[in-house]
């Protein structure tokens, strides 16, 4: 109610700075609509030009600290200013991303904002003919600002869920409706749906995403991904969009199905329900990305995808073992049960399945004498890649088992020259290591 009257205040109060005008405040009354708002004209002492005004907000902006108290103190200058729709469009744009830092402290801007929506979908829709190109683009700008502000609000603009949904859902079927729903501001309200981040717009971006597609073109694909990414910033409360990211990694482009198992493991062990869907994914994706985000996604489910990653492990191919084994170790020590399977596979002829697999043994149970062994012998192959991580995890191992530092010493003296060096390198870094401790 307040910043309704402080337009009227900033029009007519000759003479007094914008901090008196804050601290001075004004009689309450009901609050109006935007077309309420007082112009200058009706002001009988009115004696500060626009320009004034507007002079006057821009170095208040241009010094205000959106975390200060004295940020909280300017909000119904900013209000003032953002309701007003004959301030310059850009100082309305700056007011608006300020009042959206400030946060809670200016949440009335909120509704403001929710108005200003509404009004740009009543004004542009349908665009009059003989609209200049300059006046188009203005239009659609304060659609942007608008909706960008929101975003920054987060969950304090819960209130903006519904009008921003229209912006999304709407289809663009005529020339009327064509700016209210383009795919640039189709991807800016998925990503303000998700910036707000409550139930009701995650909710919004779920059936979204389980709406069947029509196109496939750059937009449709961009959409997607927005939305996914929302989804994945949502925590415990995109557990009900389980169903729809699973049919997303069923997506025809791989850049999608990599964010669906990105996101379904950003639920963790809540996104068991999705464990076939990533399943099948690192069994028949054809894309390395998109298997590695789905042996990842397990990885974060944890202890629910042990003994389907046990079994890839035991079962599958050399590809599909070593990314089980990766995956097993990034689990942890829930993944216990995992540990006699993973010793057996230190004798898989394939490097890269044995070095994961001594890896996820030494994560999972910080035993030395679990792989110390197996690591020496390791240094004896031709790959050098798995020679320098077998290598560094000598180094890192304590303590180191009396043995392997005996075989080390003997590799070092007789072994051939991969050995020699590798065995070199480890006897001569955890020795500086021990002189630094």
């Amino acid at each position: 109610m307040r910043a309704v009257i402080f337009v009227f205040v900033v029009a007519c109060a000759a003479g007094s700075s914008i901090a008196s005008e804050v601290r001075q405040g004004v009689p309450d009354r009901p609050a109006g609509t935007l077309d309420e708002v007082p112009s200058r004209a009706k002001c009988s002492n009115d004696v500060k030009s626009t320009s004034d005004d507007e002079t006057r907000v821009e170095a208040l902006l241009s010094k205000l600290d959106p975390a200060s108290v004295q940020a909280a103190e300017a909000v119904p200058i900013l209000l003032a200013a953002l309701r007003d729709f004959e301030t310059d469009s850009t100082l309305r744009e700056r007011s608006a991303a300020m009042l959206a830092r400030i946060g809670e402290p200016a949440r009335a801007a909120v509704p403001i904002l929710i108005e200003i929506l509404e009004r740009s979908q009543q004004v542009i829709s349908p665009i009059p003919d003989g609209t200049t190109g300059e006046e188009r683009s203005t239009r659609e700008d304060t659609r942007y600002w608008a909706m960008k502000s929101l975003g920054v609000f987060g969950s304090v603009a819960a209130d903006a869920v519904p009008i921003v949904a229209q912006f999304l859902t709407s289809a663009a079927t005529t020339q009327a409706t064509t700016q209210a729903t383009s795919p640039q501001l189709r991807v800016l309200a998925a990503d303000t749906l998700g910036q707000i981040r409550t139930s009701a717009a995650i909710g919004v971006l779920t059936a979204e995403l389980m709406k069947p597609r029509r196109t496939n073109n750059y937009e449709s694909i961009v959409l997607r991904q927005t939305i996914i990414d929302g989804l994945a910033s949502a925590g415990p409360l995109a557990v009900g969009a389980i169903p729809a990211l699973g049919r997303a990694a069923e997506d025809d482009n791989a850049d999608i199905r990599r964010k669906a198992c990105e996101a379904l493991g950003s639920l963790g062990s809540r996104a068991e329900g999705g464990m076939n869907s990533l399943l099948e994914r690192l069994i028949l994706d054809e894309d390395a990305a998109v298997k590695d985000a789905a042996a990842n996604a397990l990885a974060q489910i944890g202890q629910p995808a042990v003994a389907s990653l046990v079994d890839l492990l035991e079962r599958g191919d050399p590809e599909l073992q070593w990314r089980a084994a990766k995956a097993l170790g990034q689990v942890g020590p829930v993944a216990r049960p995992a540990a006699e399977s993973l010793k057996l596979a230190f004798d898989i002829p394939s490097t890269q399945v044995r070095i994961e697999a001594i890896d996820a043994v030494w994560k999972i149970s910080r035993d030395p004498q679990a792989v110390a062994t197996a690591l020496v012998k390791i240094l004896s192959e031709d790959e050098r890649q798995i020679r320098r991580r077998a290598s560094g995890m000598l180094v890192e191992l304590e303590p180191l088992p009396r043995d392997t530092s005996v075989a080390l010493k003997e590799l070092a003296a007789n072994g051939g020259a991969n050995e020699r060096r590798a065995a070199e390198y480890v006897i001569r870094e955890r020795s500086r290591k021990a002189s630094q401790q």
